[in-house]
């Protein structure tokens, strides 16, 4: 039994498995996990019981529930390990007796197992699809983020964070930025002539105030464009230049359709391809 207090406390560790990552991506993915999880609109509207009342057989039909809708089984591992992570916490501070989600009760498929390696775009590819963003304030974006993504091998999580303040020129007149990476380190992107190129044509599109480089739409400065979003665009522009990969996964079941398969993550595997191709040191490539 939880009395106030005890249901306070309680709420307030459903806010540190949410709040405590350093991304906002990444609060943001654990935060539509739990409420997937608990099948609320809502993160507030978690309750006590529903989490007290969950257990390993809760746990196995609702993994059983996601390879069921054909998700991948990283995806899977990724929404069950949001889940673990708050009974982890619960478990801290002697809230709850056990986790429900305990591998050892609901063991997890391997995230390896159904892995499509991303086809690195070549020059030639990227180069198509540069050619068709039009000039308009939403190709000028577009084109920029792909830019980025070609010649710097961002992510698209680093492309949509990026801020306009953030980009500068060093103590050498070059322009440079600085991202985010893993365990809180940071990652300073230098700029060369070409994208620089691409930036002060885009600035012109967009303005030079302060905010997202890469706002969602026209007209609203302040809203960070959505990763998904950048998916559609980059996978949208692949399909209309005619550059295709297909995707051994088949749509829905057993009926072997093959789906369009370029993203994001193919012009940052052309990027560091290309950096092999001319000898960069893999340690420099790492970075």
């Amino acid at each position: 039994q939880f009395n106030d207090a005890k249901k306070i406390y309680f709420l307030k560790v459903i806010d540190t498995a949410v709040n405590s990552p350093t991304s906002p991506h990444t609060r943001r993915a654990i935060e539509n996990d739990l409420m997937a999880f608990f099948d609320v609109g809502d993160i507030g509207k978690i309750t006590v019981t529903q989490v007290m009342s969950v257990t390993p057989d809760h746990a196995l039909a609702y993994r059983q529930a996601l390879e069921k809708k054909g998700y991948a089984n990283a995806t899977i591992c990724r929404r069950m390990s949001s889940v673990r992570r708050l009974y982890k916490l619960l478990q801290r501070q002697n809230l709850t007796a056990f986790n429900p989600l305990d591998t050892a009760f609901v063991p997890m498929p391997s995230p390896k197992a159904d892995e499509i390696i991303t086809a690195p775009l070549t020059a030639e590819e990227a180069e198509k699809i540069l050619s068709v963003p039009t000039h308009s304030w939403n190709g000028r974006r577009n084109y920029m983020m792909m830019v980025l993504a070609f010649c710097l091998g961002l992510r698209r999580s680093e492309i949509a964070a990026i801020r306009a303040e953030q980009i500068h020129r060093n103590a050498k007149g070059e322009l440079e930025f600085s991202i985010p990476i893993k365990h809180e380190k940071q990652r300073i992107c230098f700029i060369d002539s070409v994208v620089e190129t691409a930036l002060f044509r885009w600035a012109e599109k967009r303005g030079y105030q302060a905010g997202p480089l890469f706002p969602s739409c026209q007209g609203k400065p302040q809203k960070y464009i959505s990763v998904s979003q950048i998916w559609y665009i980059f996978h949208r522009a692949a399909k209309k230049a005619g550059v295709q990969r297909e995707d051994p996964r088949p749509i829905g079941k057993d009926n072997g359709q093959k789906k369009w398969h370029i993203s994001p993550h193919s012009f940052r595997a052309g990027c560091i391809v290309e950096m092999f191709s001319a000898k960069v040191p893999v340690d420099q490539i790492k970075k």
